[in-house]
């Protein structure tokens, strides 16, 4: 009986016609008793009688068979895109006064569950749901297919497959140099990163030197330098023995081009020396430049040791005349007057105890003067070296600048300082990474700038500051004290990143601009030593089972005469790799080693403050900085009110002078 009820029965309708109005009951008798009042509605799925030998149903119509036997055909009438339904309104709920209110404290009422499972019986359980059609196919095919004149379904699936091929061409090209310009996307993200202020505080007023501030720079340079009679009357001898159909103004002009040309190199020398030295460009350092470059020739007549100094004496001499000329005719006609080679002999051979002033040492200006008198009288007055002489000025600036400085001095001083800006130091992970670390980074900045007493606080940081800032963290050891296995970071190339951190400055008198640093080129300078840095990595103090970084750098310092050492795990401590040196390719992400530097840095800085206190954390190195950073200002307030009330008691005295002094006139 069960069977009989479950089984389907056709209830034909209408006038007896072919066409009959199908409803479909499964289910208990006590449900299709239910469901009689449904059956008087309009049907929407009809069936009728498939014919024998009827062709028009092929393709169009499926075949079903019915429980007399017969085959039918069965079809929906269909209806609009939805239904009408009575939405009664629903009452919103009251407002919840209690957590319970909120949650469902319990499992819902069983009548309420039998009504969500029970199948609503007020409309028939339609058994079949027409497959919706699919869509028409195109016209022609858009993608690249194995058969393009097939347009079947099948063929629209089956892409062609393109062998790959890689052609391999060699020719020669020529060098193209061209100017790092950042998207408008990149350099309005870089705005708003740590590395914003450097747009406003250089003289590009960009975050990298394009070739707009070089020729600014040299165009500044040039104005003096072409002026002074000592370069003209050099430049005037040399196309007068070498006559090359040159007049003064175009072998000015291709000289102003060769300077354009050399300015990175120029500019980076003048810094180089000053921080190797002892902040400027005096008589020793001077000294120590002709030796490691061999532009002195003591066998010849013109760059012997002695002409040489004449050089740098004549430059001194005529930078303290305020006229802006000298009133000793010998000197400009390259003789040197007593006073300056008394001054000579006195300096020669002895250690200067104590910094020259300023009038002793050679800003940029006078140091581009020197390098050209140099120039010319080593390869265009030299009757020594007659293969090498040269028959212009401007060949013999071209051969001072290659044979000399380039050849003898590093080769980090003549490259160009955007692409280590643009490929490590201006991405999106150091940006993150040094704005996390922004304000003790800024601390500790202000720590080694400290001005001396009664002078005001400078806001950029000097290479000797530098220096004591980087042996107080560790990041630069003493010779003796570093591992020989590991080959830690030397002064020369700390104070080499130093001078590759530096903007390019237009002013060439401002030597405090020229000479230091900002504090985002402080940033700068930090991630140029970390990527000549062999810092270890996370996984090697991992494996090596070192509590942190510091205390892997101490141990290595403390076994520095040993040729290896183990870790407490028993695996040797890592050498120095090969891409820890300046001009190496690198192998690692920079704000990988940068924070590993940083962890160092931070934890050296708590040790050298705190000395026997407390373990390092972060929150208490930031306390500590802050509390310094306080005092700081306190001293910069107290110090500021202390210079306003001297300058207004000398401002008093002199207004009182002046108003005696009226009292008394007649």
């Amino acid at each position: 009986d069960n069977a009989r009820c479950l089984s389907p029965r056709l209830q034909p309708a209408g006038n007896g016609s072919g066409l009959m109005d199908l409803n479909v009951q499964i289910g208990s008798e006590a449900k299709r008793n239910s469901a009689e009042s449904v059956a008087k509605q309009p049907a929407r799925t009809v069936v009728f009688e498939h014919v024998d030998g009827c062709q028009v149903c092929m393709g169009l119509y499926s075949h079903f068979r019915m429980p007399n036997g017969r085959l039918g055909h069965f079809f929906d009438k269909g209806s609009g895109m939805h239904d009408e339904m009575d939405v009664p309104p629903i009452n919103p709920p009251s407002q919840p006064m209690a957590l319970g209110d909120l949650l469902q404290t319990g499992l819902p009422l069983p009548e309420v569950l039998t009504m969500m499972v029970a199948p609503d019986t007020c409309y028939p359980q339609l058994l079949f749901r027409p497959v919706p059609p699919t869509p028409a196919l195109p016209e022609k095919h858009i993608l690249p297919v194995s058969d393009p004149q097939d347009f079947s379904r099948k063929s629209f699936n089956q892409l062609k497959t393109i062998p790959l091929r890689l052609t391999l061409e060699a020719g020669k090209q020529d060098k193209i140099t061209e100017e790092i310009v950042f998207r408008s996307s990149e350099e309005f993200a870089l705005k708003r990163t740590v590395f914003a202020p450097r747009a406003k505080e250089a003289d590009s007023r960009e975050f990298q030197d394009g070739a707009a501030v070089v020729k600014t720079a040299v165009d500044e340079l040039w104005k003096t330098v072409s002026k002074k009679d000592r370069v003209l009357f050099s430049v005037k001898q040399v196309l007068k023995k070498f006559p090359q159909g040159l007049t003064l103004s175009n072998a000015l002009s291709k000289m102003m081009d060769t300077i354009v040309k050399y300015f990175v190199l120029i500019d980076g020398v003048y810094a180089y020396i000053c921080v190797m030295g002892e902040g400027a460009i005096a008589a020793e350092e001077y000294e120590n430049l002709l030796s490691k470059c061999d532009i002195m020739d003591e066998g010849s007549e013109k760059v012997t040791y002695e002409q040489c100094m004449e050089i740098f004496n004549s430059t001194m001499l005529w930078k303290k005349d305020k006229k802006g000329e000298r009133g000793d005719s010998k000197a400009a006609d390259g003789g040197v007057d007593k006073a300056a080679e008394k001054q000579t002999k006195k300096k020669k051979g002895k250690k200067r105890k104590e910094k020259d002033s300023d009038m002793r040492a050679l800003s940029r200006t006078s140091f581009l003067e020197v390098l050209l008198q140099l120039a010319i009288a080593k390869y265009n007055n030299n009757d020594r070296f007659k293969k090498i002489r040269c028959q212009d000025p401007v060949s013999a600036v071209e051969q001072l600048m290659e044979q000399n400085l380039k050849m003898y001095l590093p080769v980090a001083l003549a490259q160009a300082r955007d692409p280590f800006r643009e490929t490590r130091l201006y991405t999106k992970e150091m940006a993150n990474l040094l704005k996390t670390h922004q304000r003790r980074l800024f601390v500790i900045f202000r720590l080694y700038t400290r001005p001396k007493a009664g002078q005001d606080r400078l806001p950029y940081m000097l290479c000797d500051e530098w220096v004591r800032m980087l042996r107080d963290m560790h990041l630069l050891v003493p010779k003796e004290r570093q591992p020989k296995f590991l080959e830690g970071v030397t002064e020369e190339e700390a104070k080499l990143c130093f001078v590759q951190s530096r903007m390019l400055v237009i002013d060439a008198d401002d030597r405090l601009r020229v000479n230091g640093i900002t504090f985002v080129d402080f940033l700068e300078a930090l991630g140029r030593l970390s990527d000549i840095s062999s810092i270890v990595t996370e996984d090697e103090l991992r494996e090596l089972r070192y509590a942190n970084v510091m205390v892997y750098m101490l141990e290595c310092e403390n076994n520095a005469s040993k040729q290896h050492i183990e870790g407490p795990s028993g695996r040797p401590h890592p050498t120095r790799r090969r891409s820890a040196h300046i001009n190496t390719p690198k192998t690692r992400p920079l704000h990988e080693k940068m924070k590993m530097m940083l962890d160092a840095t931070f934890r050296f800085a708590w040790v050298h403050l705190e000395p026997g206190k407390l373990s390092f954390t972060d929150s208490r190195l930031s306390s500590k900085l802050e509390k310094l950073n306080k005092e700081m200002e306190a001293e910069d307030a107290d110090q500021m009110s202390t210079q306003t009330r001297i300058l207004g008691a000398l401002l008093g005295r002199h207004l009182e002078g002046d108003a005696n002094g009226a009292n008394q006139a007649p």
